[in-house]
């Protein structure tokens, strides 16, 4: 773009434009290169957490209200059931809020307008906190389950050639999840939608095993 502008003289306005399109893309590549850094500093635990004890209502609004722009961008509705949000856990609530970010901004991409998707939040046993977020979009290929949490994956659907996108969001979004003593896993039936359960245990604890996974 910018070896374009200076090939000759041009008038102000479309240098000004060179200008805008190259800062649009280096603020794009920033954030790559951010979310990069900070995915190999999580995979390594090297990320030092800020833990606080607080209630899933105050966690969950925070989060809500932050993606509900692009949400209404798209024409998606978020519906949000929150059952125990008078419940306490602890967290670190940038990090975790960064993860479940990821993970419901990933489903509004790959919603139609119109579609909706739910966030449910479940305060189980031992403490432990799931988040789950079902999208009604196309699905993925069975055969590209196994990959969706490995970096710079993304299945070949329509919906991604459209979107676009790095593929670092999942991947991320795992890495912090893990951080939390925690997991996520994913399940997809070819068009009919996609869920992501993102499960966190307190600090010293691990998850659960599934069979176990009770809310009270």
């Amino acid at each position: 773009e910018s070896e374009f502008a200076l090939r000759k003289e041009r008038p102000a306005n479309e240098y000004r434009d060179s200008l805008s399109a190259v800062n649009r893309e280096t603020e794009h590549m920033t954030s790559i290169v951010e979310d990069l850094l900070l995915l190999a500093r999580a995979e390594a635990q090297s990320v030092a957490l800020n833990w606080e004890k607080l209630t899933l209502e105050e966690f969950v609004v925070k989060l809500v209200t932050s993606v509900k722009p692009i949400f209404d961008q798209r024409s998606v509705s978020l519906t949000v059931h929150n059952p125990a949000k008078h419940s306490f856990f602890e967290s670190s609530p940038g990090h975790l809020s960064l993860a479940l970010k990821n993970i419901l901004l990933n489903a509004a991409k790959h919603s139609e307008q119109g579609n909706k998707v739910i966030f449910d939040i479940q305060h189980l046993k031992q403490s432990q906190v799931a988040f789950k977020v079902r999208d009604y979009g196309e699905g993925i290929p069975p055969g590209d389950l196994p990959y969706v949490f490995d970096p710079f994956f993304r299945s070949d659907t329509a919906r991604n050639r459209k979107s676009g996108g790095a593929g670092i969001g999942l991947s991320l979004a795992k890495a912090l999840i893990r951080l939390h003593s925690g997991d996520i896993s994913v399940s997809s039936t070819p068009g009919e939608g996609t869920e992501f359960i993102a499960t966190i245990a307190p600090r010293g604890h691990k998850v659960l095993d599934p069979d176990q996974e009770e809310p009270f």
